[in-house]
């Protein structure tokens, strides 16, 4: 008879001040959130529908992580979906985006901190005459201690280059192997969907030069470009799209050969495993169409790159020490007629923090 007489909204008052109490959160809490969609949680629950709330069905098996303040824990967002007429949904966590009543608008979404490894949050769902059923949501985040991305990232290195130029009609035939230095940046402009970055790599020491009578050359490049990180996920890889600009020179003693400076824009697409468990491994492709001068355009004259990174280091290590390996062509015909081809091979370490 008592329990008859209850409101609807007295359980729910009196469960909101003790979960109040409980956590020290107040309640309509703003945060300013970094989302970080290279390396997801895990959302493990006892079954898809729940496991001791009736109607209660979570909607994702993965959740992007997301930052606060320095002094707040990582975040993940977890969507489900909750149909029962008259029953209100309840965490410990408290923060709710929305808050599901029924079958009008089933779905919500709430942000649960990363305390550990492992972090439960209890769900609770309250019935029209004070029932209560509960269940535990479990978030396993993909490393720990979780710590936001980084914006800027630097990596220097340095590898070993093979190369063969040819120039007709001098008829210079040229085959090399060089040191090669390089050093790359990179920032996030907006964390996970835009970033800058930026390249320089040159030929320092040449170690053989075939045949002995040609003088050698040496090659130097520099990079710029912006690039937006694309929705999709293939192979649970993260795939960002670069446009930019590419600037090349060429260095010979007394200049008897060779083109001096050619430039153009460049298109660039690379992809990168995410998960950190295993060591991490990087593909690019690359197509950059090279001009003496913009009243000169020709898209036969280009440079065209692929290439990869495979981490050394273990997961999780300070420093991501990687080896490297790159090949390239370009093909230029100059406007007095000189055609070179120049085919590299390198092959290197580099390092990132």
């Amino acid at each position: 008879m008592l329990r008859g007489a209850l409101k609807p909204v007295y359980p729910v008052i009196v469960a909101t001040l003790f979960l109040m109490s409980a956590t020290g959160t107040a309640a309509g809490e703003s945060v300013s959130y970094i989302r970080n969609t290279e390396v997801p949680a895990k959302i493990l629950t006892p079954t898809p529908e729940g496991s001791g709330i009736e109607g209660l069905r979570w909607l994702d098996q993965k959740a992007d992580i997301v930052f606060g303040p320095s002094d707040s824990p990582a975040w993940v967002r977890v969507r489900g979906s909750f149909k029962r007429k008259d029953w209100t949904l309840m965490t410990t966590m408290l923060k709710w985006k929305y808050v599901s009543s029924g079958p009008a608008a089933p779905d919500f979404s709430m942000y649960v901190p990363i305390k550990e490894q492992e972090t439960k949050a209890v769900i609770i769902a309250i019935g029209p005459l004070g029932e209560i059923e509960k269940t535990t949501l479990t978030v396993k985040a993909p490393y720990w201690p979780m710590k936001p991305p980084r914006r800027l990232s630097l990596t220097p290195g340095i590898g070993f280059t093979y190369l063969i130029y040819r120039e007709d009609p001098l008829g210079v035939s040229l085959q090399e192997g060089v040191l090669t230095a390089k050093f790359s940046v990179n920032y996030q402009l907006i964390p996970a969907k835009l970033e800058l970055g930026g390249s320089i790599y040159g030929n320092v020491q040449p170690v053989l030069v075939v045949p002995s009578t040609v003088e050698s050359a040496r090659f130097m490049g520099i990079n710029a470009r912006a690039g937006y990180r694309l929705p999709m996920r293939w192979f649970d890889w993260r795939w960002t799209a670069y446009g930019g600009a590419y600037f090349w020179m060429m260095f010979t003693s007394g200049s008897k050969y060779g083109i001096q400076y050619i430039s153009g824009p460049q298109l660039f697409f690379g992809g990168a495993s995410t998960d950190p468990n295993i060591r991490r491994i990087g593909l690019y492709i690359k197509y950059a169409p090279l001009f003496e001068s913009f009243t000169a355009v020709k898209f036969a004259n280009f440079e065209g790159a692929v290439g990869g990174a495979c981490q050394i280091t273990r997961p999780g290590a300070r420093y991501n020490v990687q080896g490297t390996l790159d090949v390239s062509w370009l093909q230029f015909t100059h406007s007095v007629g000189n055609k070179i081809r120049l085919m590299t091979v390198s092959l290197g370490a580099q390092v990132g923090w």
